[in-house]
């Protein structure tokens, strides 16, 4: 309601409401409930007394400057702009027209305090200082009770700087008021910087996490991945410096950006180059001497174990290649890395079981821990039939030793389109009762011949429709360049805090149809708070000297009910102003999202890569963004020769995060940008040798993981985590052309948490139930044993026939088609591969256990894999083959006869005819292969009489065959099975 004006009486003692005013500009209260305005254009403070009249008590309403010393009510003033009461009752008036601060005392005469640049707003500190916002002088000045002025912030220039700092060194523009609370804090309305700024009473706070810092590398190896310290205070804006201390002295401890302002992430490096085994401290302190404490001391140990002689790390452990027929060649690279500080010479070389299909780029060469060498794998299908290949790349060190081996898989399909989904898993977070998760993008690609349509379906296994996709088929019209963005999203309201599971379908004409994409979504306990979502969490900016390259948005999501507020600073490593952003702090509104842009300046950059980083600080939170500005030579259209024939490629993260926290077996985003320092980003090109994003982990049994290309240089993949604890995740970018290799390397170490029940498939994992053999093709009706963790809720065996689909609500599935069980644990599952599944490819297995499935895991099918089943059922040694009786094993105690039939029982040997359908038991008249089996025993190629499924029995093959009469006779007789271009792991028998 109107308090008072908003009338046409001008008579005192009115009612106030009744009054005319014009424009009333402040106004103060006192003790007493007295309200007192400025009111500027009659040039008169008036007061409206508790009862609500209105009566003048200072101007004659002319303006002007007259009355010092006498009556307020008989002084003049002009446009009266500010008014404050102090505990005595004394009112204080800005003068604004006549520059001048005023005072009224309680008998009613007026007196000059200061004279100021248009003075407006004022305010009073409980001590009886007053605070005068000096418009024009771009000032806040303070007038003590002894009439002593002082500036207490501004330069007098207008402009905007100083947040963090001193306030007297600060630029401020036009201020217009302030107020000061309880604390004696002083708050100014900075109204042409459009901001409200704050004075602290006391020194802001300052804090450090981690506090304290270990590292742990090789002598001689390569450096220890970095940490990081995230420098977080009550007040952005705030400077700092980092120094380095180190026992001893010496040069391993290092730390970037040393100066900016918080909240800052300073990286810390510690390398081992050039010191022997042993403990080594230091210290990395952070000055902040305008906050409290002034220097924060974080203590680093440094452990330094003797490095091991003559190994190598070959990177990754397994090659597996795809073709449709009739296509062209196609090159991996393996990366191979001495552990150990000497420089490690190797030879190198491929060997196949058919053909000369593989090769390798170098057969000899060196490679130390900080610079790995990188051989060149080339797989080329010419004109081999449809099947599975299989060869190794063996690397031998000169310092003697086991080769290492790397096995090679090469599968030449007839079909010509496989489809290639960009992630296995997606991961999202949700609150109970909060806002809504960013959606997150799927690329789907043809690693065909091009020109492939697509078909996609989401389904959740519990909650509801939860899971959304913006698109039901596309299509890919270049063969691994198109990318079809497929956008998922979720929508949790209405969910009660739990973990939900669904997957994404993808079908096409393609070999390996369909493709899965687990999908994990976690809602948490309303009150809960994830932190923001800040996306993207990387920027590349490419541009030429003095040509700005466009802004980019980064934005900010709150997923809770509660606003959420964030400071921010930015730094770049060579000091130089180049990077803005804005706003640099903002309050993101309850399930909201503020959109922050980015723009680099390039006017004073020379040619070359800049990196800068963006720090937000939230309540308890840190986000980064990671800034990389490419400044290519020459100009826009055109590239200058100079400075770009062999660019470095720089790697930009977007996931994960710095001290990032992953689960056992869930999924987990790995995404990054690759561009070389000519601006170029890294793309699959058929005219470069080699291009390769991969992924790489420190926990032994990690699998390394090759990153797919969605489009302009970004490259992603999901991780399925194995082994908690600490974890280091390397990201390494390699291109090959000719004799010039270039490597780009990133690092982020975080932990991997324990006690996730998602049902995990350990990759490698799928072996032949006869065999044992891992890392080998699938086949058809064979039977296989997949490992892992939380596959089943119980021990259970299947006794009967035939075998189910579904074992104690635990399925199976591989290739879209569930599998018949014989056997389930926490731990193990034997089972049956179906015999119609598509061969010469790769297919996905996915275990699902009530409403939880696991991350799916690849493996190659081929039309068979034979392997004999033993005696010790670990693959190797005395093989279960039987004499002519049949229930006689051919051992050194009943040995078989040369030219006596016998019987051996292996799996593996793919399609019979006729047909048997999944977990059914074998027919009779029985079931005999399709592909021709052949065999040898010691050496010798034996008869064979019969191969086919062993009556009774689901995914038992028996072969029968005559014992060579020229073998040599012995205990341990090796016996081979050959099937469709594959060879069985030999078996033993014994003859006489």
């Amino acid at each position: 309601s109107t308090f008072a004006g908003g009338g046409s009486s001008n008579a005192e003692g009115a009612l106030a409401t009744s009054a005319q005013l014009r424009l009333p500009w402040s106004v103060a209260v006192d003790r007493s409930g007295n309200v007192y305005i400025a009111d500027s254009m009659s040039h008169r403070i008036r007061k409206v007394a508790a009862g609500g009249t209105i009566t003048t008590i200072a101007g004659t309403g002319l303006a002007g400057f007259t009355g010092d010393g006498g009556q307020a009510l008989s002084a003049r003033l002009s446009t009266p702009r500010g008014v404050a009461v102090d505990a005595a009752g004394r009112v204080y008036v800005s003068d604004t027209g006549n520059n001048r601060v005023r005072v009224i005392s309680t008998g009613g005469t007026i007196q000059t305090v200061a004279a100021l640049d248009s003075p407006r707003g004022l305010a009073l500190d409980s001590a009886g200082n007053l605070y005068v916002a000096e418009a024009f002088g771009h000032r806040v000045r303070r007038v003590s009770p002894s009439g002593a002025i002082a500036t207490v912030a501004g330069t007098g220039a207008p402009g905007f700087s100083g947040d963090g700092g001193p306030a007297v060194d600060a630029q401020l523009d036009t201020p217009l008021g302030v107020a000061v609370d309880g604390s004696g804090n002083l708050y100014i309305a900075d109204a042409e910087n459009h901001r409200i700024r704050v004075v602290l009473a006391g020194l802001p706070a300052v804090a450090v996490a981690p506090q304290s810092l270990s590292f742990a590398a090789q002598s001689g190896g390569p450096r220890a991945v970095h940490r990081v310290l995230n420098v977080t205070g009550s007040v952005a804006g705030s400077p700092y410096t980092v120094t380095v201390e180190m026992e001893g002295g010496g040069e391993w401890l290092s730390a970037k950006p040393l100066r900016g302002t918080l909240p800052a992430a300073v990286e810390v490096n510690a390398e081992a180059i050039d010191l022997s085994r042993g403990v080594y401290r230091g210290v990395v302190r952070i000055a902040a001497p305008n906050a409290t404490p002034p220097v924060l001391a974080v203590p680093v140990t440094f452990t330094v174990t003797p490095s091991p002689l003559g190994k190598y790390l070959v990177e990754p452990g397994e090659l597996v290649f795809h073709f449709a027929q009739g296509t062209s060649a196609s090159t991996r690279t393996l990366t191979l890395s001495s552990v150990g500080s000497a420089e490690q010479r190797f030879t190198a070389g491929a060997s196949v079981e058919d053909g000369s299909w593989l090769g390798v780029s170098t057969l000899a060469g060196s490679a130390k821990a900080s610079d790995p060498a990188s051989l060149m794998v080339t797989a080329n299908p010419g004109r081999l039939d449809p099947g599975t290949y299989r060869g190794a790349v063996a690397i031998t060190s000169a310092t003697g030793g086991d080769p290492v081996q790397v096995p090679v898989t090469m599968t030449v399909s007839d079909v010509r389109h496989k489809i290639l989904v960009s992630q296995t898993g997606l991961s999202f977070t949700a609150v109970a009762g909060g806002g809504v998760s960013a959606p997150q993008t799927l690329g789907i690609l043809d690693e065909g011949d091009g020109k492939m349509s697509w078909a996609a379906r989401a389904v959740t296994l519990e909650g509801g429709n939860w899971l959304r996709l913006d698109s039901a088929a596309g299509r890919a019209d270049r063969a691994l360049l198109d990318v079809s963005p497929l956008e998922v999203s979720v929508i949790a309201q209405g969910l009660a805090p739990g973990e939900y599971y669904g997957r994404i379908t993808v079908t096409a004409p393609a070999d390996n149809s369909p493709q899965t994409v687990t999908v994990l979504l976690r809602v948490l306990p309303e009150g809960s708070d994830p932190g923001p979502e800040v996306r993207p969490a990387s920027l590349i900016f490419v541009g030429y000297p003095g040509v700005n390259p466009g802004s980019q948005n980064v934005v900010v999501s709150n997923l809770l009910r509660r606003p959420v507020s964030f400071g921010s600073s930015r730094t770049t490593e060579d000091g130089s102003p180049w990077l803005v952003h804005s706003p640099p702090n903002a309050t993101v509104a309850p399930e909201g999202a503020v959109r922050m842009v980015v723009q680099p300046d390039y006017s004073n950059l020379a040619p070359g890569a800049w990196t800068g980083l963006i720090t937000l600080q939230f309540e308890g939170a840190v986000r980064k963004i990671s800034v990389l500005g490419v400044v290519a030579p020459g100009a826009p259209g055109g590239r200058a020769a100079a400075g770009c024939s062999s660019p470095r490629l720089r790697v930009q993260l977007n996931s994960p995060s710095d001290d990032f926290t992953v689960m056992i077996g869930q999924p987990s985003t790995i995404e990054a940008r690759v561009v070389d320092e000519c601006g170029t980003p890294l793309v699959p090109d058929p005219s470069r040798a080699a291009t390769e994003v991969a992924a790489t982990f420190n926990a032994a049994g990690e699998s390394n993981l090759r990153l797919t290309h969605v489009g302009g240089g970004t490259w992603t993949g999901t991780w399925r985590p194995l082994v908690s604890g600490p974890a280091v995740a390397t990201v390494s970018a390699v291109l090959i052309q000719g004799n010039t290799r270039q490597i780009g390397v990133v690092q982020r170490s975080g932990t991997v948490q324990s006690g996730s029940r998602t049902p995990l498939v350990s990759p490698g994992s799928l072996v032949h139930a006869a065999s044992f053999g891992a890392g080998f093709p699938v086949a058809p009706g064979g039977l296989i044993t997949i490992y892992g963790a939380n596959l089943s809720e119980r021990v259970s065996v299947v006794r009967e026939m035939p075998l189910p689909l579904q074992l104690d609500e635990t399925e199976v599935v591989l290739g879209g088609q569930p599998l018949p069980i014989l056997y389930s644990s926490d731990k193990q599952i034997n089972a049956q591969v179906p015999f119609d599944l598509a061969v010469n490819t790769q297919h996905q297995v996915v275990v699902r256990r009530r409403n939880q499935i696991s991350v799916p895991e690849s493996f190659t099918v081929s039309a068979a894999q034979p392997g004999i089943f033993t005696k010790n059922q670990q693959g190797f040694g005395q093989g279960i083959i039987m004499k002519s009786d049949q229930r006689t094993l051919a051992e050194p105690a009943t040995p078989a006869a040369r030219g006596e039939a016998i019987v051996i029982y292996c799996a593996g040997l793919g399609a019979v005819s006729p047909p048997v359908g999944p977990g059914q038991p074998a027919p009779l008249p029985p079931a005999t292969t399709v592909n021709p089996v052949t065999l040898t025993i010691g050496g010798q190629p034996a008869q064979v009489l019969f191969s086919g499924l062993t009556p009774g029995f689901a995914g038992l093959y028996q072969v029968n065959a005559l014992t060579p009469q020229n073998v040599a006779p012995g205990d341990d007789v090796p016996v081979v099975l050959r099937v469709a271009g594959q060879t069985s792991p030999p078996a033993t028998m014994a003859v006489r």
